[in-house]
């Protein structure tokens, strides 16, 4: 469960960072 939580939260921090650079 761990790393599941832990992909889910790289995979929202990739997001966020993708929204910073449009």
């Amino acid at each position: 469960m761990t790393a599941i939580t832990e992909i889910a939260i790289k995979v929202a921090d990739y997001k966020l960072s993708v929204s910073d650079n449009l």
